[in-house]
């Protein structure tokens, strides 16, 4: 797994969720918009399992799991705190 390449497309994922508004569902798929079709798998693997891990640990500002469920992809919701 090309670290390096991992670690040019997190920032980039995180600044995108970061200017979704409030109450939007998305899937990281989605977010990455066509970069996602350029980024390789395994990066595009590793970007979906750290980012459940950071949401899952409240690292990701206002962002929360919108499907419980295992669903592929897996989905999330921007909703700030006294929003939820």
């Amino acid at each position: 797994l090309p670290l390096n390449d991992f670690k040019i497309w997190f920032p980039k994922l995180l600044g995108r969720v970061d200017k979704l508004e409030n109450g939007t569902i998305f899937d990281i798929r989605a977010v990455m918009g066509t970069d996602w079709l350029v980024i390789p798998k395994g990066i595009r693997l590793a970007l979906g399992r750290v980012f459940y891990q950071h949401v899952d640990k409240g690292l990701v500002n206002n962002v929360h799991p919108h499907e419980i469920a295992n669903t592929r992809p897996a989905t999330y919701i921007k909703q700030s705190s006294q929003v939820r």
